[in-house]
C-alpha cells in the first residue's frame, strides 16, 4: 500500500551583504547594509521568487532586506531571534588590527582553532552550531513541504552545511561564504526521520543583476 510521496522542504540560506563600518568582528552589533551590500543580496536572489516565506533575524542588515523582499514578492515574513549573529564578546565591533594590538595570542588561537578557543567573553562555536541546527529543525517541523528563504549569517550557514555533509565543525571555515552567499538545501520527511542534502552553494553572488543597466 502506498503511503504517498514524502514531504519535501526546500530551504535557501542567504547571507547578508556588506555592512557599514568596514571589516571588523560584527555579530550582534546592528550595522546596516551599505548600498553595495543591498546590491549583493538582490544579485543573489535574482528576479524569480520561489519561496513561500521569508525568515530573518531582527538585525537591520538582514531584516530590512527581508522586509523589502517580502513586500515585493507578497510573501509572509517571520522574525526569528535565534537567527542572531555570533556574539564575539570583547571583540565585538573591533578590527583584527585592534584585537592584535590588545593581545595577539588570543586572536591567533581563535584563527587556528575556533572550536576550542572562542572569543573572550563570546559565544563558543559549538553553541552557534547548536542554535543554528535547532532553529532549522524547528522550521522544518513548522513549515513542512514549503520553500523558505532564511536571511542569516555566515557561521550559521557553515554550521548547517557541515551538519548535512557530516563535516567536523573544526573545518567549517574551509567553506567560503562571502557577502550575499546563497545556499539551497533539500529536506525529505520520512517516517524514520528527516534527511537533508545540499543542492548548491554560491559563495558569492553574480557581479550585477541580470536586468541591471549599471556597468
Amino acid at each position: 500500500m502506498s503511503l504517498g510521496r514524502p514531504k519535501t522542504t526546500f530551504i535557501d540560506l542567504l547571507r547578508h551583504g556588506e555592512a557599514g563600518g568596514g571589516v571588523k568582528y560584527r555579530g550582534i552589533i546592528d550595522d546596516p547594509l551599505t548600498d553595495r551590500g543591498r546590491e549583493q543580496m538582490w544579485c543573489a536572489v535574482g528576479e524569480q521568487y520561489p519561496w513561500h516565506r521569508v525568515v530573518t533575524s531582527p538585525l537591520r542588515r538582514r531584516a530590512e532586506f527581508a522586509q523589502t523582499l517580502s513586500e515585493r514578492a507578497s510573501l509572509p515574513l517571520t522574525q526569528n531571534p535565534a537567527r542572531q549573529g555570533w556574539d564575539f564578546g570583547a571583540w565585538e565591533g573591533k578590527t583584527p588590527d585592534q584585537i592584535m594590538q590588545a593581545g595577539a595570542e588570543a586572536l591567533s588561537r581563535f584563527q587556528q582553532d575556533s572550536l576550542r578557543y572562542p572569543p573572550p567573553g563570546g559565544e563558543p562555536l559549538a553553541a552557534i552550531a547548536a542554535r543554528a541546527t535547532q532553529a532549522l529543525s524547528g522550521l522544518l517541523q513548522q513549515y513542512p513541504d514549503e520553500h523558505l528563504l532564511i536571511v542569516t549569517h555566515s557561521a550559521a550557514m557553515r554550521c548547517v552545511m557541515a551538519k548535512i555533509l557530516n563535516m567536523p565543525l573544526s573545518r567549517i571555515f574551509s567553506i567560503e561564504a562571502g557577502p550575499g552567499a546563497l545556499t539551497r538545501l533539500r529536506f525529505t520527511h520520512k517516517p524514520a526521520g528527516i534527511t537533508g542534502s545540499l543542492l548548491f552553494h554560491a559563495a558569492s553572488p553574480p557581479t550585477r543583476r541580470a536586468n541591471s543597466t549599471k556597468p
